[in-house]
């Protein structure tokens, strides 16, 4: 009779030693790859947390039998211990939780079941009903356990936990004791990624992207937008998402992730990315998988306040523009400069890689970097000696606009010095034509004091 893959590992396990054990699953896994889980996971943001508080605490014995309230009567959730922890390189922590959530009722007249101390399960008829305690009783009530998963970086503070079997409310009564536990600052748990950090962290995993979720309407009478396609479409700039990507904001992304389990063959894996950090894939990925996209959250975290979209901008002046104009055609305005940007970074970026949503997060880098070059003084002599620069804007007209609308009702100052500006710009894009938008910020930041 042929053994099932279970049988074969257990067999395996209780006749080898631990070391031996170990040591053929990682040849095993070394040959064949990992198949790993299905990624589902909540990532929340906290603040100064430690590693040495967190470990120290873990090590210790007060965390048993400690309640977690899941804030629901008849579906409660208690934490009854903590399973286990393991400690990775880079002071990442992973703990296993024990819980317990509502009960499961077995009706005795019609199951007639009932689960003994090993796990099996007996037929009432079977057991002694006065020695268990059940003589007159109809229902059981077996409690039902469950395991819940936690991966603590402590280095960027960073807490991801299981969203598979662990309601919301759950989820924030253990993030709070991790960053207790942590010695950690409260404050709000909610992690908020914004439409061009959404964008950005697809870019960094050269994700291509296959689906966008639009929220935020102005429109009373639209709460969502939805649209999906195949990798490398190019869903912004289809007709019938030009509107939503015009009035709404990005809330969720979906785009195909190139993952590497091991088994020399690589293989495309779904993403699904929402604004409030939700993380999940669409089929198996090893756990180095999460510690990928959080590289890419403290990436963001780092340079959350260059991340500006080119609508953010616009917003800082338009409503004196507005004021300013009989006839202002605010729409078709900022339809105008967003374009203007895209264009840019098509014409002077190595950009033939780029799916349309990547130029959104360079042109809106660019466009930031410009903004802030009207507050410095590019001719004082403190700033890299650049050339001019050789070719102009296709739509250079338009960026001239936005430099002078913003200067003049945003900044309260004289036209600004655009031949300056765009020689800057120009001699920027050629050093980091290959380079991402966070190799663009860091020049900025280095060569501009920004």
């Amino acid at each position: 009779m042929s053994e099932s893959k279970s049988d074969i590992f257990s067999a395996l396990k209780s006749n080898l030693t631990s070391q031996q054990y170990s040591s053929f699953l990682d040849n095993l896994f070394d040959a064949y790859g990992k198949k790993g889980d299905k990624v589902n996971l909540q990532f929340f943001e906290a603040s100064n947390i430690s590693y040495q508080s967190l470990v120290h605490t873990l090590d210790s014995e007060s965390l048993v039998d400690v309640i977690t309230d899941g804030g629901d009567v008849e579906h409660p959730s208690l934490l009854k211990k903590i399973s286990d922890f393991d400690i990775r390189e880079n002071q990442i922590v992973d703990i296993e939780f024990e819980m317990q959530g509502s009960n499961t009722i077995i009706d005795f007249d019609d199951e007639g079941t009932i689960r003994d101390g090993s796990g099996k399960n007996l037929h009432i008829d079977e057991i002694n009903q006065e020695e268990h305690g059940l003589e007159g009783l109809t229902q059981y009530r077996e409690p039902n356990k469950y395991a819940v998963e936690a991966r603590v970086y402590t280095k960027n503070d960073i807490i991801a936990i299981s969203n598979s079997r662990c309601k919301g409310s759950v989820q924030k009564q253990l993030f709070r004791a991790i960053r207790d536990w942590s010695g950690g600052e409260k404050r709000p748990s909610c992690f908020e990624l914004r439409e061009n950090e959404l964008l950005l962290i697809q870019h960094l995993l050269n994700g291509e992207n296959c689906g966008l979720d639009y929220g935020g309407f102005q429109d009373q009478h639209i709460s969502s937008a939805k649209y999906r396609g195949t990798r490398k479409n190019t869903l912004t700039n289809s007709p019938v998402l030009t509107p939503a990507s015009e009035q709404g904001e990005i809330t969720q992304i979906r785009f195909y992730h190139t993952h590497d389990d091991g088994s020399g063959k690589p293989r495309p894996v779904q993403i699904r990315l929402h604004d409030d950090g939700h993380f999940s894939t669409s089929v198996v990925a090893l756990p180095k998988l999460a510690d990928e996209v959080n590289g890419c959250c403290q990436s963001v975290l780092d340079y959350r306040e260059y991340l500006r979209t080119i609508d953010d901008i616009i917003n800082d002046y338009i409503v004196a523009k507005d004021r300013d104009s009989l006839q202002f055609a605010e729409g078709a305005y900022r339809r105008r400069k967003r374009n203007a940007f895209n264009d840019l970074v098509e014409q002077l970026f190595d950009s033939n890689s780029f799916d349309d949503t990547e130029v959104t997060v360079y042109a809106s880098v660019i466009a930031t970097i410009a903004i802030w070059f009207l507050e410095i003084d590019l001719e004082s002599g403190q700033y890299p000696n650049v050339p001019t620069a050789g070719q102009h804007p296709e739509r250079e007209e338009e960026i001239k606009e936005l430099l002078k609308d913003y200067s003049d009702y945003h900044l309260n100052s004289t036209r600004p010095n655009y031949e300056a500006i765009w020689n800057h710009l120009a001699e920027m894009i050629q050093e980091n034509n290959k380079g991402s938008p966070i190799d663009i910020l860091n020049t900025a930041i280095e060569n501009y004091d920004l």
